[in-house]
């Protein structure tokens, strides 16, 4: 068995059966087009698996307890040297062949080392060990393809002045700690908890994982025939609509955005992305409702509602509302195809033999 690597938070439905990709969409749910002129589902009873788990182990016991006490960490200011993970805030200028580039200055920028988050990568490499006060040029190269295009493969001059670091400052699990901080009134009190609750993070991502897994291998094995092409196309339009929403968010040319966030280079390449990954979403709903229809499966409201008070519980922050949810996940049209897919999981499942490993 592998080991399961550190949660903060593990919602075993959303973390995998939610396709992100749909967040995006108002569709019509069944009963505009018949699923079958368009595909041909594939086998979803009887199914053999075999699925690689996790299994709940010390180390990542400890990783889980330090992310609760990360969670009350302050920031303090320090100054023997910035190291990866500290926060460094400086302001900047810029120049180019001796010419300031006024378009490329800050009076106030922060990083954290390690993350290279700057707008040029390479400048973390310039910000170690530096402190409060210190000074430096850090010549940097914009790469090819980056959005400042205009100097792609031109060295520029950024001159900076260092006016803070600060580190993590991580608790102790101390008594006082526990008291302070959580529910519980001792270290072995807090400690059980914790681990009862990983513990039932590693089960709910195991579960996760064999739905998925099934679910996957059903839409793998259903072939299309066509796509319904009006569909299709607003499904396009919808989400080249929601990108440049992002681009006129950042102030940016669209292609350049689209670029930055998957490595296109022209319009072409992109309505080429787009067409292959609105096609791979379209043909999961169809399966959905191609299922859907084969095995008479629908959702009824109150259904809906016990969903989405089970969703808006999972999150379980402060503020977060039921309508949050809704509409962190696109709308009520959007989830009602995610709850209709957990119901085709669950009649998958029902049939299917599981080997975990």
């Amino acid at each position: 068995m592998k080991k399961i690597k550190p949660i903060t938070l593990v919602i075993a439905l959303l973390a995998v059966l939610i396709v992100g990709t749909l967040t995006y969409l108002a569709v019509d749910l069944l009963g505009r087009n018949d699923p079958d002129r368009y595909v041909t589902l594939g086998q979803y009873q009887n199914l053999v698996a075999t699925v690689d788990v996790d299994e709940p182990n010390e180390k990542d016991l400890q990783d889980f307890i330090n992310l609760k006490l990360e969670a009350s960490a302050t920031r303090i200011p320090v100054n023997d040297g910035a190291e990866n993970g500290d926060h460094v805030t400086f302001s900047f200028t810029s120049s180019l062949n001796g010419q300031a580039l006024t378009d490329l200055s800050s009076n106030e920028a922060t990083v954290v080392l390690g993350e290279n988050e700057f707008v040029i990568s390479g400048l973390d490499s310039h910000l170690l060990g530096v402190k409060a006060g210190d000074t430096l040029t850090a010549p940097l190269t914009v790469p090819d393809g980056h959005v400042l295009k205009d100097y792609a493969g031109k060295t520029i001059d950024f001159s900076v002045t260092v006016t803070k670091v600060t580190r993590l400052q991580i608790p102790q699990l101390t008594e006082q700690w526990v008291k302070e901080q959580t529910e519980y009134d001792s270290v072995d009190a807090f400690t059980a908890a914790a681990k009862a609750e990983y513990e039932q993070e590693v089960a709910d991502f195991n579960k996760a994982t064999v739905r998925n897994t099934l679910w996957n291998m059903v839409v793998e094995d259903s072939q299309i025939k066509s796509y319904p092409a009006k569909r299709l196309s607003r499904m396009q339009k919808e989400y080249k609509a929601d990108l440049q929403e992002g681009a006129d968010k950042y102030e940016m040319e669209f292609i350049d955005y689209v670029s930055l966030s998957f490595g296109v280079a022209t319009m072409e390449e992109f309505e080429e992305y787009s067409l292959t990954y609105n096609q791979e979403i379209l043909k999961q709903e169809l399966v959905i409702e191609a299922l859907c229809k084969k095995e008479k499966i629908t959702l009824s409201d109150q259904e809906y509602e016990q969903y989405v008070n089970d969703y808006t519980a999972l999150f379980a922050v402060e503020g977060f509302t039921q309508e949050d949810m809704i509409d962190h996940y696109g709308g009520e049209d959007t989830l009602r195809l995610q709850f209709l897919m957990e119901k085709c999981t669950d009649r998958i499942e029902e049939t299917a033999t599981v080997t975990t490993e």
